[in-house]
């Protein structure tokens, strides 16, 4: 299902979270990081750009999101976040309950 195109093209949008998204990536450098299976990075991408603003997008299916080198992690997946939270004492996870993780490596000064 999590690689299926037409599964991902269809995901609906939680509400308010376009809006959040604008917001961030007006202060910070906003990194999506899938851990989808590689074949679901185009439909994921087409989604995400069709109703985000991000800067960047990574396929941690192999590597994992904590060694992306990020401050602030927003995950839907406790393991991820448990990770994360464990690897130094200035990082920040945040868990939701909502598709795809949004990553925050650092603020935007500009």
């Amino acid at each position: 299902m999590r690689s299926d195109e037409s599964f991902i093209r269809e995901m609906p949008v939680v509400i308010g979270s376009t809006k959040n998204m604008e917001e961030m990536y007006k202060k910070c450098h906003v990194m999506i990081a899938s851990s989808r299976p590689p074949e679901s990075d185009r439909a994921t991408k087409e989604w995400l750009s069709k109703y985000f603003k991000y800067h960047e997008y990574v396929n941690t299916h192999i590597i994992g999101k904590h060694n992306l080198g990020l401050h602030v992690l927003i995950d839907d997946n406790l393991e991820n976040i448990k990770i994360f939270a464990n690897m130094e004492d200035d990082l920040q996870s945040f868990l939701t309950n909502h598709g795809i993780g949004k990553l925050m490596p650092k603020y935007n000064n500009s």
